[in-house]
């Protein structure tokens, strides 16, 4: 075990929850929280960006209980940290 309280999800990061987030830190996206792809791919549900660096904003496409889908392991270790703190 180890020597400390630590807590871990039962499912997967849902579109709200993500979206949620990116409103939260990334209004400019310097870290590409954000992929275009999320927004493209037909097959899935997904996440939009409106506006302009400094003043974007998202939205869920379709259900927002789809797992989200275009995170790379430091977007979600970034996820991780928001939600931790």
């Amino acid at each position: 075990g180890v020597p400390y309280t630590y807590a871990i999800g039962a499912t997967e990061v849902n579109l709200n929850q993500y979206t949620a987030f990116l409103n939260a830190v990334a209004a400019t996206d310097t870290y590409d929280l954000y992929s275009a792809s999320m927004g493209l791919d037909s097959n899935i549900a997904g996440i939009s960006r409106s506006g302009s660096s400094g003043s974007y904003s998202y939205s869920v496409i379709g259900s927002g209980l789809h797992p989200v889908t275009y995170v790379s392991w430091f977007d979600a270790a970034r996820f991780a940290n928001w939600v931790a703190n």
